[in-house]
């Protein structure tokens, strides 16, 4: 029984050991990129998980937001630049999901990016 047990055991431990470690960059350029990349697709595509949470709202127009990006893909600031003919409401829902949006690399420790993001409905 125990060496069943030892058996599993080890066996989970090699498997965990094999698992993807998340991409971690460390050039600016290439971050901000990235992250861009992965914010229109999530908003673009049709099978993108913003895309599906926005889709019944019908937007339409353009909204800018200044985007501030941390340690392990997590969205740390958004904020709204433009105000102008956009619902104040549609502003703050859009900003709150790319707020929950957790990006599928990592950065250095202890650093912080910041970018503009425009979206174009």
């Amino acid at each position: 029984m125990k060496k069943l047990s030892l058996l599993i055991i080890l066996s989970f431990a090699f498997l965990f050991s094999f698992s993807q470690k998340r991409l971690t960059l460390n050039d600016e350029k290439q971050i901000i990129t990235r992250a861009v990349t992965e914010l229109n697709d999530a908003f673009a595509r049709p099978d993108g998980i913003m895309y599906k949470k926005i889709a019944a709202l019908n937007l339409s127009g353009t909204y800018i937001y200044d985007v501030t990006i941390r340690n392990k893909g997590a969205v740390a600031t958004v904020f709204s630049v433009n105000s102008g003919d956009n619902d104040i409401k549609i502003q703050n829902r859009i900003k709150d999901l790319i707020y929950e949006y957790k990006l599928s690399f990592n950065m250095l420790k202890g650093k912080s990016y910041k970018f503009r993001y425009t979206l174009n409905f």
